[in-house]
């Protein structure tokens, strides 16, 4: 793994991807237009990793830096901070330890991705992954996954591309 900078400030400008997370009419506005998407967690940065996903930069609790040891992040920013300058950051606790900044794949047409779907189901601007219209996401997903052969589209300006949900 690439050396790790410790972070003190939450001023710091190489950190604009992780900013005031929590601020949904922020990060639609800055994340789908910067090209980017945010990944919790340790399982999901390393699913994003398999999937083909690039990153760009990883914001980390000093405690879990050794979880990546074994994740090639050369040439990747990798930034660490302690609980209270990782929440003064995103503007939530992030009990997960890890945040990854992703590169989003281009997006394909839908006609596409329906060619070959034989059970879509198109959830529309995802902004609580814990929360769709009354439903829980992963309640949803375990039901797609029964159906078996089945394939979920977000719309662009869902807020949880990878969220903890998927894994």
């Amino acid at each position: 793994m690439q050396a790790t900078e410790m972070i003190t400030t939450p001023l710091d400008e190489r950190l604009a991807d992780y900013r005031a997370l929590t601020d949904l009419e922020l990060r639609t506005r800055w994340e789908p237009p910067n090209g980017l998407f945010i990944a919790e967690g340790e399982l999901v940065l390393r699913r994003a990793l398999r999937a083909g996903y690039r990153l760009r930069s990883v914001l980390i609790d000093t405690k879990r830096v050794s979880q990546l040891e074994n994740v090639n992040l050369a040439d990747i920013p990798v930034y660490a901070g302690d609980q209270a300058t990782l929440e003064a950051i995103t503007g939530f606790h992030v009990h997960r330890g890890v945040l990854a900044s992703f590169h989003r794949k281009p997006e394909l047409h839908a006609k596409e991705i329906l060619r070959t779907a034989q059970r879509p189901a198109i959830l529309e601007n995802i902004h609580n992954h814990t929360n769709v219209n009354g439903a829980k996401l992963p309640t949803i997903l375990a039901s797609a996954r029964a159906a078996r052969k089945f394939l979920l589209v977000a719309s662009r300006r869902s807020a949880a591309t990878l969220a903890p949900a998927l894994h």
